[in-house]
């Protein structure tokens, strides 16, 4: 466990998992329960790290330029300048990060970016759901690339209610979102395509949920697992298969 105040808490999150922590439990407002399975290393690490301290949200946000999320769409803060090489891109979604839930910077976001705008020019675009939306910028991409109806979820209120500024600052009508765990989403509506970038843990915890909530044929897109964890997360897709099948 480490030791955080509400104005470190996200730098000292970025440092731990460049550091090696495979997955970040934060259910104490002093503590990160950090997850990792070469403990002492990641210690050795962690100790002779240097962690700064975050001065203030306003100070990160003056520093935020955009982002390239896919080839063709870009991120830019609302009220805030874009880079130049991204000011040309096809589409620009706008989004308002006071206290952001994911600024289209995360490797893990960019992939999924990738993978939904492949998965669309396969799967017929009517139905996604996005486990952990977040700042909702998966859902709004999905509504980009052509989806009828999609549903976004997340258990954070406040991301919900950060979700609800985005979408409607970006005009968006095909996104219903939805406060909760994705356990409780109602199994009789199925979707073409589920995207989850959250943590390992989350994802090993709700595979048979994620399978469930899937058309036959349809796609899963999950992301945030680091390579320690692959086998694992690919094994208890095999038995969730097996399970159902």
């Amino acid at each position: 466990m480490v030791p955080v105040t509400e104005s470190n808490k996200i730098l000292i999150e970025e440092q731990c998992y460049a550091l090696g922590a495979e997955a970040i439990i934060d259910e104490n407002r002093a503590y990160l329960t950090i997850l990792t399975k070469t403990p002492q290393c990641f210690l050795d690490y962690f100790k002779q790290a240097s962690i700064e301290p975050i001065h203030t949200k306003k100070t990160w946000i003056d520093h935020y330029s955009g982002a390239k999320l896919t080839s063709s769409v870009a991120i830019k803060a609302i009220d805030r300048p874009i880079k130049k090489n991204l000011s040309s891109f096809e589409t620009i979604i706008e989004l308002d990060l006071e206290g952001a839930f994911g600024d289209g910077l995360h490797p893990t976001t960019q992939l999924c970016a990738e993978a939904l705008t492949t998965v669309s020019q396969y799967s017929d675009q009517q139905t996604l759901l996005d486990i952990g939306t977040g700042t909702a910028i998966l859902a709004i991409l999905g509504e980009i690339l052509g989806y009828k109806k999609v549903v976004a979820i997340d258990n954070d209120i406040a991301a919900i209610q950060k979700a609800k500024i985005n979408t409607q600052h970006n005009h968006c009508k095909n996104i219903a979102l939805k406060i909760g765990e994705c356990s409780e989403i109602n199994s009789q509506h199925t979707y073409d395509c589920l995207v989850a970038n959250v943590l390992t843990v989350v994802i090993l915890k709700n595979i048979s949920n994620f399978q469930r909530l899937i058309k036959h044929n349809g796609y899963m897109i999950l992301s945030g697992i680091s390579r320690q964890w692959m086998r694992e997360v690919l094994d208890a897709l095999k038995r969730s298969e097996e399970h159902t099948s």
